[in-house]
C-alpha cells in the first residue's frame, strides 16, 4: 500500500519561475500525491500560468493577498494525507525527491529533508547545503541560530504538525525555523544527505529583505525552544520580544549578523569565531 503525500505549494507572483517549479512536481517518478497550490493573490501572470496545467492532482486555492504563513496553515488544514511536502513557486524539486523522502518515513521522525543545490534566478549553480542530517546535531545547530533544515525542500509528519499548532503568524520571516523548534519535541528532525531540491537564491528572496525581522524572531524561536512553548499570544511575544532585544548578549550578536559582508577574508572568519562563541552564549543565557 504507497503512502499518499500532500504537496503544498504557496505562491505568489512568481510568473518568472512558476510553470518549471509546478512542472518539477508533476515529473515526479513518485505518483501517489495531491497537489494543493496556494495563490496569495498575486497580480501578475502567476494564475493564468497555473490554471494553464491540466493535471487531475492539482487542486488550485486562490484568496486574496494575506501573505506565506496564512497561505501555509490554509494549505496544511487542506491537506488530506498525512504527510505533508513542501514546495515554492521559485524552487525546482528533482524528480526522485518524493520518492526517496518516502523511504524514511517513520512513525517517529516529524521532519524529513535534503540537502539542495543552490541556483540564481537564471538557475545556474552557485553553490550547495551542507545541512547536518541527524536529530541531535540538528538540534545543536538549531541552538545556536544556523540554518538546519531547508523549508521548501521538507516532508512534514503532519499529526505532529497538528500538536505544534501549524505556523505561527507573530513569527514573520522565522515561521520555518521556529515550526522546527516546535516539531523537535514531538518528533525527530532529518536530512537527507541528497540533493532533492533546487533552492532559488535572489534578491526577492523575503529572507533578503526582511534580515532584521528574520533575526529577531529566530532568537525568539530559540527562546520558545528552550522554554518548551509551542503556542503564545500576542502580549507573550510582546514580553519575549523586549526581553530578548534588551539583553546585552542580543546585542553583541546582533552587530555580527552580516558577517559576509565584510570583504577582508582573514576578518571574516575571525568574526565568525566570535559570532559563533555569542550564539553558543546567547543560547544560555535565554
Amino acid at each position: 500500500m504507497p503512502v499518499y503525500i500532500s504537496v503544498v505549494l504557496c505562491t505568489y507572483n512568481d510568473e518568472k519561475y512558476i510553470a518549471e517549479s509546478i512542472q518539477s512536481i508533476l515529473d515526479q517518478t513518485y505518483p501517489y500525491f495531491e497537489f494543493i497550490i496556494i495563490d496569495d493573490g498575486s497580480t501578475d501572470e502567476t494564475n493564468k500560468i497555473i490554471k494553464s496545467f491540466v493535471d487531475s492532482r492539482i487542486i488550485l486555492i486562490e484568496k486574496a493577498n494575506t501573505g506565506l504563513i496564512d497561505s501555509l496553515n490554509i494549505g496544511f488544514a487542506r491537506a488530506k494525507y498525512d504527510w505533508v511536502a513542501r514546495m515554492d513557486g521559485d524552487d525546482i524539486s528533482l524528480p526522485e525527491r518524493l520518492e526517496t523522502q518516502v523511504k524514511y518515513i517513520k512513525n517517529s521522525v516529524a521532519v524529513i529533508g535534503s540537502q539542495c543545490a543552490l541556483i540564481n534566478e537564471n538557475g545556474d549553480t552557485i553553490g550547495h547545503t551542507w545541512f547536518k542530517s541527524k536529530h541531535r546535531d540538528i538540534i545543536h545547530f538549531m541552538k545556536i541560530g544556523l540554518p538546519v533544515l531547508a523549508h521548501p525542500s521538507v516532508l512534514i509528519n503532519k499529526k505532529m504538525f497538528d500538536l505544534s499548532n501549524g505556523y505561527d503568524k507573530l513569527m514573520y520571516v522565522a515561521e520555518d525555523f521556529d515550526l522546527w523548534c516546535k516539531l523537535s519535541h514531538y518528533g525527530e528532525l532529518m536530512n537527507i544527505n541528497k540533493e532533492l531540491l533546487c533552492l532559488r537564491k535572489h534578491s526577492s528572496n523575503i529572507s533578503s529583505l526582511k534580515q532584521d525581522s528574520q533575526f529577531l524572531n529566530t532568537k525568539i524561536a530559540l527562546f520558545k525552544l528552550k522554554h518548551r512553548l509551542i503556542g503564545i499570544s500576542q502580549s507573550e511575544y510582546n514580553c519575549i520580544k523586549n526581553n530578548v532585544e534588551s539583553s546585552f548578549i542580543y546585542k553583541r550578536v546582533y552587530n555580527y549578523r552580516n558577517i559576509n559582508d565584510v570583504r577582508n577574508i582573514p576578518l571574516r572568519k575571525m568574526l565568525r569565531i566570535v559570532s559563533f562563541v555569542y550564539n553558543i552564549i546567547y543560547y544560555f543565557f535565554l
